[in-house]
């Protein structure tokens, strides 16, 4: 038996929201990483990688750190990695980041 965990460092997309699923609570988010690559001309390109969060809690008083998950705001998440794949409105297929969040921790508020 595997196990695989995804550690990721980066920034809040949008406020979060708690949903209801199968008697759990589910506070929903969005993380972007924002990477710089150098190629071998030694031309920079910067990359921004989404990821859809979704941390699982056993009841609604559990979900208090939502209020706390913020736009802008800097985050640290670990949790188990999930990849899947869609088609967009051009038939391509294109893959989604999904992380099932073991762990948050906040590193700092936006400063907007």
């Amino acid at each position: 038996m595997g196990y695989s965990k995804i550690q990721i460092l980066g920034n809040v997309g949008g406020n979060s929201i708690i949903s209801e699923v199968k008697n759990k609570f589910v506070i929903k988010f969005n993380v972007a990483v924002n990477t710089k690559h150098v190629d071998s001309d030694g031309v920079i390109s910067e990359s921004v990688i989404w990821y859809n969060c979704s941390y699982f809690r056993p009841s609604r008083e559990k979900t208090n750190l939502a209020q706390y998950i913020r736009k802008g705001d800097h985050i640290y998440i670990e949790g188990i990695p999930v990849i899947t794949t869609y088609l967009n409105d051009k038939k391509e297929v294109l893959l989604s980041y999904n992380v099932i969040v073991t762990q948050v921790e906040l590193i700092g508020a936006s400063k907007s």
